[in-house]
């Protein structure tokens, strides 16, 4: 298997074994409330979680996606492991604070943080104007559509972001983060 399928390899396989798994959603779903009262493994797994097939297949596509544009630019297999992780960590901490009770599922966060990533590396192809331009109808169907999806996944951008942007100052001359 080649070095650039590893990491959305991974989630995709996970994600569907969980996805074959009942009451997957309820156990392992993020939220708040129930981390809090000692349920820590919904941190590590609701990114692989999906509400149903169609949800799955969604997520599947968002992700092959992303993976083939990050890898086309040349952003390393670390550097978008390291901006899915860190962003759904932060978004769930976040949940954790501002939407208690709201149960959080699916790859999306992750996928729209490496997104952010993408947008502030240096590319010929595709300016941020584009991806924030693509984002804000993202966001608008979401809003006109009274979600908290879109909510969450404008935020999973923003902080994909701001961690490219966190890492990239602070690993400059390892090139974890940087094209060669």
């Amino acid at each position: 298997m080649k070095e650039y399928l590893v990491s959305p390899g991974v989630i995709a396989i996970v994600s569907l074994l969980m996805l074959l798994l009942p009451a997957s959603t309820l156990v392992y779903a993020f939220q708040g409330t129930a981390f809090l009262t000692g349920e820590w493994w919904r941190m590590a797994s609701f990114p692989f979680v999906h509400v149903d097939l169609s949800h799955f297949a969604q997520n599947m596509l968002a992700l092959s996606f992303s993976a083939a544009l990050a890898f086309e630019l040349s952003m390393s297999v670390s550097a978008y492991s390291i901006i899915f992780a860190s962003a759904n960590a932060v978004l769930a901490l976040l949940a954790t604070i501002f939407f208690p009770e709201t149960y959080l599922a699916g790859a999306s966060f992750g996928v729209y943080a490496v997104m952010g990533g993408i947008g502030l590396q240096k590319n010929p192809y595709l300016k941020l104007p584009l991806l924030f331009g693509i984002l804000s109808g993202i966001a608008l169907i979401g809003l006109l559509s009274q979600t908290k999806s879109a909510f969450f996944h404008v935020l999973g951008f923003s902080v994909g972001s701001a961690i490219f942007l966190i890492k990239n100052s602070t690993q400059r001359k390892k090139g974890v983060f940087n094209a060669a």
